[in-house]
């Protein structure tokens, strides 16, 4: 999720981060809700896992 990234890289906490998306009305990716820290950190989590490695 793009707007994750985009608040972890401005460099705020996950419980931040959650408390935005929250009050932006974003929805879980399951659509449960609220997000809580440990949501946004396992999005982040599998997200960079997913993304490939960098060959040089």
């Amino acid at each position: 999720m793009v707007r994750v990234r985009e608040l972890r890289d401005q460099g705020l906490s996950l419980k931040v981060i959650s408390e935005v998306l929250n009050s932006e009305g974003v929805p879980t990716p399951m659509g449960r809700a609220p997000w809580g820290k440990s949501h946004v950190d396992r999005l982040l989590h599998t997200q960079h896992a997913r993304q490939p490695a960098h060959l040089e």
